[in-house]
């Protein structure tokens, strides 16, 4: 005849994990409860602004890189595939070389999502997923003040330059800092008589029209400043952006809750034998 096992689990065990278990249950509910009043709040504020997102005028070259180009913000996974992180920091080399340390800090910072501060934008190819630029952005830097966000480490491979895509790294992070923010700062170096400087002159100040306060370039040839330039987000931008950021907030709370409900589905699937 078999003997029963002996349970070391004691009546006052079992009583405290039963109510450890309530009490995991209470904070679901409580959690879920105010995910969906979220939700709801978002939905109240989205049908009273009853505006649609502003249908954005679009440069032709930004047109053409975003038709090059898929931009995302990267993230540690990218870390496992091989090859990347390497890939990154030669492609920012053409604007400062990172290593690969600083590389797999700025991929980590995307992973915040929707609550990450700085993030790392990703220029891959259509048709083969090439990485070929990169951009970081900011919303609030500690060298600007409250509302003014920043954009830099703008680079590209040489032999994808031409195609639009710094353009559309250039767009992917206005766009996103107009959802916070009113003002984004960038900054060079320029150099009197340098070909290369005066066409960064000519896109930044001009055609983007960031403005510098002390005026255009000036000086012998050969001398080199520091340009500081602005530009104010025009407000129907920012509306837009508001907008974004809220169905964004709201995409993720509904998926919060997609998740949650096939953790209770999991958990109450009876245990195999």
């Amino acid at each position: 005849m078999g003997s029963r096992m002996a349970s070391n689990e004691s009546p006052q065990d079992k009583d405290n994990s039963s109510d450890d278990d309530d009490a995991e249950v209470v904070d679901m509910v409580q959690r879920n409860a105010m995910i969906r009043e979220k939700i709801a709040e978002l939905d109240r504020i989205l049908s009273e602004r009853g505006v649609e997102e502003p249908v954005e005028s679009t440069p032709q070259n930004t047109m053409k890189g975003e038709g090059y180009v898929d931009i995302v913000i990267g993230t540690s996974a990218l870390v496992k595939v091989p090859g990347m992180v390497q890939r990154i920091d030669e492609v920012a080399s053409g604007s400062k070389r990172l290593g690969s340390h600083e590389v797999m800090r700025r991929l980590a910072m995307g992973d915040d999502g929707l609550q990450a501060n700085r993030v790392l934008h990703l220029a891959f190819t259509k048709t083969d997923g090439e990485l070929v630029g990169c951009m970081s952005s900011t919303y609030q830097p500690p060298w600007t003040e409250h509302g003014c966000g920043h954009w830099g480490l703008l680079a590209v491979d040489p032999t994808h330059q031409g195609k639009g895509v710094a353009s559309a790294l250039v767009r992917a992070g206005e766009r996103r800092l107009a959802a916070v923010c009113d003002e984004i700062q960038i900054e060079y170096r320029h150099t009197v008589g340098n070909a290369d400087c005066d066409r960064l002159y000519e896109w930044y100040e001009n055609r983007l029209e960031y403005r510098c306060d002390y005026g255009p370039p000036s000086g012998r040839p050969g001398s080199t400043d520091f340009r500081r330039c602005r530009k104010l987000i025009p407000e129907k931008e920012q509306q837009a952006g508001q907008q974004r950021r809220l169905r964004e907030v709201r995409e993720y709370l509904v998926e919060q809750l997609r998740e949650e409900d096939e953790m209770k589905v999991d958990e109450a699937q009876p245990e195999a034998t």
